[in-house]
Formats: C-alpha cells, sequence, structure tokens
C-alpha cells in the first residue's frame, strides 16, 4: 500500500499543477498497484484495498474529465462496475471481501451519479443507456 500512497501523492501533484497527462499515467499505475494489492491481500483490510482501487479510479475519472474527456471519465466508472461485479461472481471471495465490494458499489453508484448529473448532456446518446444502468444488483 505504501507504493500506491507515493503514486497517489504524485498523481495529486501532477494533477494540482495542471499536469493531467503525467497526473493520468501516474493514476493508471496506482489503479494497477491498488487491484495487485488486492487480489494479493497483501493487507487483511480488504476495504482499505478495495478503497484504494476506487480512489484510483475516481482520480483517473476527475482527470479525464480536467482533459475535457468524458466520454472517458464514463469508461472509467464502467470498468469499475465491472471490475466489481466480476469480484461478485466469484466464488472463493470471503463474507468480508464480499461486504467490502458492496461497500465499494455503494461508493461507486453515489459517485457516478454525480458524474452523469451533471455531464449527461456529453455522453453520445447510445452510451448513455448503458451507462444509466451501472450498478452492482
Amino acid at each position: 500500500m505504501e507504493q500506491w500512497e507515493e503514486l497517489m501523492k504524485a498523481t495529486n501533484k501532477a494533477y494540482e499543477t495542471n499536469c493531467y497527462y503525467t497526473a493520468l499515467e501516474l493514476c493508471q499505475r496506482a489503479l494497477r498497484q491498488a487491484v495487485r494489492c488486492f487480489e494479493g491481500q497483501l493487507d487483511p483490510d480488504s476495504d482499505k484495498l478495495l478503497s484504494a482501487v476506487m480512489v484510483s479510479h475516481f482520480n483517473l475519472a476527475d482527470t479525464y474529465i480536467a482533459l475535457d474527456q468524458v466520454v472517458q471519465a464514463a469508461e472509467v466508472f464502467e470498468d469499475a462496475s465491472i471490475y466489481l461485479k466480476g469480484l461478485l461472481a466469484e466464488r472463493h471471495l470471503g463474507e468480508l471481501q464480499k461486504c467490502a465490494v458492496l461497500r465499494a458499489g455503494n461508493c461507486l453508484h453515489m459517485e457516478w451519479n454525480r458524474f452523469f448529473h451533471k455531464y449527461h448532456a456529453e455522453l453520445p446518446h447510445e452510451m448513455q443507456p448503458r451507462c444509466n444502468g451501472l450498478h452492482l444488483h
């Protein structure tokens, strides 16, 4: 998790200084690191690890928005939803991990709704119905 935290600090610094392409690269690396940690369960705290995955997705979406790439931001939300749905489909997922995934899904749903209400007019019409149904159930 320390490596993820360092990557996110660098991501935030790049974002704050309007170096958005650098922020994208760093955030993508942070996301890959968070996924590796969660899937390898290098930390016993499933909520903390999955929160890192979701924060990485949300920061990635924010960076695409800053670059006026709203469709790519929507795709990040969709990728996050697909990732969580995939986790729920896994048979070996423990109860604590399953609860962590459901909590992450609730956060994703709230963030998606905020994004969709603000940017839905900028999304292509064919993408709106697909993205509007973004949920885990």
